[in-house]
């Protein structure tokens, strides 16, 4: 056991697993709103989902190198599920696994010692954006030796426990899920329709003119 990780008894978290900050939704859903009204395309990935996050639990937001506490409130960080590597998918696939599992393990103690809860903010989106489900999961560590690894007709890497798929790992490592179940609490919620700000009009409305723009 690693001398600085923390006695989680003595330190609460922000606030229960899964149990959101009051107004949450309402500062979430403002913000997509936003971002649907403004962008061209009905897009949200990691790093944005992660500002909007952020924002709505009042925590600061940092991506970092470890990619595992972009966002940290008190004694508690969240992040996207993410490690990179170089893949051969010609390579033994449990020795792959193996690897693939010990470096998430070390990034996921690296952040432990720092703070004694880390979490995993999932959003769940509908493909016009409207639809959403929200709800977080403990980051843990894993035991390679626990899974079975295979290579899928895909040529990603995948672990299997008892025959349910836990892990795929796409090629060069450029991806690394966790397949969860969804737990009974996540968020459900829905957003209106919203319509289009016009170019011109967001434009005009900061007095944009063509002096703006110098070549260099």
């Amino acid at each position: 056991m690693n001398s600085k990780l923390f006695n989680t008894d003595k330190f609460a978290p922000p606030y229960p697993l899964g149990d959101f900050p009051e107004n949450f939704i309402s500062i979430v859903g403002k913000e997509i709103v936003y971002l649907l009204c403004t962008k061209a395309t009905t897009s949200l990935e990691g790093v944005e989902w992660e500002r909007i996050f952020a924002k709505a639990i009042g925590a600061s937001w940092k991506p970092s190198v470890v990619g595992l506490d972009d966002v940290v409130l008190k004694n508690c960080s969240w992040s996207a599920k993410t490690v990179k590597g170089i893949i051969n998918k010609k390579a033994d696939p449990a020795l792959i696994g193996h690897e693939v599992i010990a470096i998430w393990n070390a990034r996921v103690e690296n952040v432990r010692t720092r703070f004694p809860y880390l979490r995993t903010v999932v959003l769940i989106k509908s493909e016009d954006l409207l639809t959403l489900r929200i709800f977080e999961i403990e980051t843990k560590s894993y035991d390679a030796d626990l899974y079975s690894w295979i290579w899928n007709e895909r040529g990603n890497l995948e672990g299997h426990f008892k025959g349910k798929h836990c892990f795929t790992c796409q090629p060069h490592g450029s991806q690394f899920t966790i397949i969860e179940d969804i737990p009974t609490n996540c968020i459900n919620f829905k957003i209106k329709s919203v319509p289009k700000l016009e170019e011109e009009t967001v434009l005009k409305s900061i007095g944009f003119d063509s002096s703006w723009i110098n070549l260099l």
